[in-house]
């Protein structure tokens, strides 16, 4: 049976693990915003608010003028999520050491973390897509995928007065768009160079996008070879392009945020002792959310 010292260690190991696995692509979509409570109030600024220009001059002893806002309050609540896994007494006692025991638990830590950041992931995108539809785009070899992703930055723009600054690529879309010739011919010495997504920014709208390429790839039934694919890709590999507020908080115009009540949302793990074995237990509160779908665009992509 885990000692109190055993689960002190492993808590530590697991928040740990966290901080290195989890998914850097489902906070660099909907960035983190600590709420400090699990229900609360937003305001919905909607499309308009941002374009307003109220007049800020005060008569002498009167009054301040308020902001206009075409918005509501909103009433948000986040969602409890937890995942287990069971490590049988004979498991342990085939460890036969104590140094066995604790890399046995370890690794069973590390799948838990793993996979609950797999669901975190999974959820978010859940959430993000149902909020934003998807525009299928061609970027065929008389096509420019860097003026599409202007033009889309642009409409954003003109309609919320926010300038996309963050574009994900799935790998899918990526390797469409890295290869292709128009890209290419964007950089100096365009015969030797190959595009390197940390730099690739620079060619927008806005020099100033920072960029992400999709690697994750969810398995959603086990040993079947068909059923893997990339996190972003749906009917096609999709491109992210939208607008993230930095250091974001409850009442910004980014597109998505995740709502937290603390920035690690995992605690560590519990252990509970079962007839054969024990439980060990993850369990994390958050809530994505789709904050503003007019400063988004997303795209399913293909070569033709």
């Amino acid at each position: 049976m885990a000692t109190p010292a055993n689960i002190n260690t492993l808590n530590q190991f697991a928040k740990g693990l966290f901080q290195s696995t989890a998914s850097p692509l489902a906070d660099f979509l909907a960035p983190v915003v600590i709420t400090g409570a699990a229900q609360f109030n937003v305001i919905d600024y909607a499309k308009r608010s941002g374009f307003q220009v109220p007049s800020a001059k005060r008569a002498i002893g009167g009054d301040s003028t308020a902001v206009v806002t075409d918005g509501e309050r909103v009433s948000i609540s986040l969602q409890p999520y937890a995942l287990h896994d069971i490590i049988d007494n004979h498991e342990l006692a085939l460890a036969t050491t104590g140094e066995g025991s604790r890399l046995l638990r370890e690794a069973r830590v590390q799948n838990l973390v793993s996979q609950a950041s797999n669901s975190r992931l999974y959820e978010t995108l859940v959430t993000l897509r149902a909020g934003v539809s998807a525009t299928p785009e061609v970027w065929g070899s008389s096509d420019d995928p860097v003026g599409d992703i202007d033009s889309y930055m642009k409409a954003v723009a003109d309609a919320t007065g926010l300038l996309p600054n963050r574009v994900v690529f799935a790998l899918g879309a990526w390797s469409i768009f890295k290869n292709h010739a128009k890209v290419i011919a964007r950089y100096p010495g365009s015969t030797t160079v190959a595009p390197m997504i940390s730099e690739v920014g620079s060619l927008f709208l806005n020099p100033n996008t920072e960029c992400m390429v999709s690697t994750t790839v969810f398995d959603t039934k086990l040993n079947a070879t068909s059923s893997k694919s990339n996190a972003l890709t749906a009917t096609n590999p999709e491109v992210w392009i939208y607008y993230a507020a930095e250091n974001a908080n409850t009442f910004d115009a980014s597109a998505f945020k995740t709502f937290r009540v603390q920035s690690n949302p995992f605690g560590g793990v519990r252990i509970k002792e079962k007839d054969f074995g024990e439980k060990v237990i993850t369990e994390w509160t958050e809530a994505a959310y789709v904050n503003n779908a007019s400063a988004v665009a997303r795209l399913t992509v293909s070569a033709s």
